[in-house]
Parts: C-alpha cells; structure tokens; sequence
C-alpha cells in the first residue's frame, strides 16, 4: 500500500513540474537535439530534450559472491545482489543477519 501511495504522489510532482514519461517505447539513440525514440509499432520520433533519464530496470550481480565462497566459509548476501529492491530491504536484511550472527 505504501508503495502505491509513494508512486502516486512521484508521478503527481513529475506532472507538476511538467516531466515528459514515455512508455512501452525503446530509446534508439542519444543525440545533441534529444531522443530517438521507437514506438511498439515502430514508429520513429524525436523528442527534444536537455536532460534524459533513463529508467531500464536492474538486475543482480552475484559476481563477487562467487569468489568469496571458494575463500570464506560463511557469509551472507544482502541487498540488490540477492535481487534488486528498495533501500530499506537492505537495511532490514543486514539487521536481520546482524541479529543472528
């Protein structure tokens, strides 16, 4: 619930002040002038921008963790290794590993 109602009031500020969103759009390319801009049908446009924010998703990376188990008999995965989430997941689950160690 607490999610949606910070979602709610973000895309209220960002209408506020005017941000553009595009969805279900792929960005082709960067220019000096803005965007290029695919639709899902595939048409081309080009928005005109100064500043461009890119918000893609993320993943994991458990890189590291597999070097550390062959030198380490115990540790422990905490935050957007384990899977990307919010900050405050994080944080509980580092108290959570604190408390237990």
């Amino acid at each position: 619930m607490a999610d949606s109602n910070h979602l709610k009031a973000l895309l209220g500020r960002l209408n506020e002040k005017g941000v553009t969103l595009l969805t279900h759009t792929r960005c082709q390319e960067i220019t000096g002038r803005g965007v290029v801009m695919v639709s899902q049908e595939g048409l081309r446009n080009v928005v005109e921008a100064d500043t461009v924010v890119l918000a893609v998703g993320a993943s994991s990376d458990t890189q590291l963790s597999r070097v550390l188990e062959d030198k380490f008999s115990e540790f422990y995965l905490i935050g957007d290794c384990v899977e990307p989430r919010r900050m405050i997941d994080a944080i509980d689950e580092g108290f959570r590993i604190g408390c237990f160690l």
